[in-house]
Formats: C-alpha cells, structure tokens, sequence
C-alpha cells in the first residue's frame, strides 16, 4: 500500500499496481507481543525465551518451563506447555490469575503446574540457553534467584497493536 484516502463515502487504497475503492476499510495490522524490559530478554530471545509455545514448546520436553502472564492467553498456553515441562510454573505479578473459571480448572487437575502469583520475573542469565532467573515478590520485594540451566520461558505479557 502507498497511500490511502479514509475520507469520504468511498475510501480509496492505493498500491504499486491497482487502486482500490470501497466503502469501508478493515485495517489488520495485527499485535506485537509486549516485551518485559528486564535484563537478559533481548539476549536470550530465541535461546529459551520465545512466545510461540506450538513452536518452540516440544524443544523443552522434560525441562522446566516458566509462563509469565495470568490472563486467558498465558494461561491457554501454559496448559498447552504442561505436556513437555517437567514442572511449569505461571508467574503472575497479580494476587491471583485473571484467566476464565475453567482454566483455572484445569490447571488444579494438572499435576506439574504451579502458579507464583505476586511475583515477576526480574532478570534472566545465560549465553546460550537460559541458566538462571531472578524472582521479585511483589510482597517484600525480595528477589529469588533460581538455578535452571536449559529451562524455557514463555512471556505472554500482552500485546500492542501494530497501529504505528
């Protein structure tokens, strides 16, 4: 798309090959997931931090497995993820999990899911994989270093819309 004219009954796209008129337009521009800005997430992106648990999910079959986020989608995929993880943990920053009833269900059927509400992750240490995580009680303010070589985690912090 070149340029496009939103004004008007008729809006009118146009591209390097057409021009295209209609009465309404749908912009789809699609989500970018949020980052958390904590340190070692940019580094460890791709090397045991990733978003896309049908993706990146079976690579850590019996390994630990960290979510983050306790809304409807973090919790989907946790539940999802349980199936490789050794242990699976949902770190939520908030007192409880903001998911739907049945999700909550289902992960108390779920015997290697743990949820660690009031709590963020802080930090995450490695070079080629992930070999340590820090903890931050949203209670205290203690922060809890965790001793994981190879674990994967999975942020699900959101979205921003790709309106730019």
């Amino acid at each position: 798309v070149k340029n496009v004219k939103l004004t008007g009954d008729i809006k009118i796209v146009s591209t390097d090959t057409a021009e295209y008129q209609a009465p309404k337009i749908i912009l789809a521009n699609g989500t970018t997931p949020r980052k958390l800005g904590i340190p070692g997430e940019s580094e460890l992106s791709g090397k045991g931090i990733g978003t896309n648990a049908a993706i990146d999910g079976p690579s850590f079959s019996g390994k630990n497995i960290y979510v983050i986020g306790g809304a409807d989608g973090a919790v989907k995929e946790a539940i999802y993820l349980a199936q490789f993880a050794k242990k699976l943990t949902i770190i939520h920053f908030e007192n409880t999990l903001g998911c739907i009833a049945e999700f909550k269900n289902k992960i108390k059927q779920l015997p290697n899911i743990s949820v660690l509400t009031n709590s963020r992750l802080k930090a995450v240490y490695g070079t080629n994989q992930i070999e340590k995580i820090d903890i931050l009680s949203e209670n205290d303010g203690k922060i809890t270093t965790i001793e994981d070589e190879g674990c994967g985690i999975f942020i699900y912090a959101g979205s921003t819309p790709n309106t730019e």
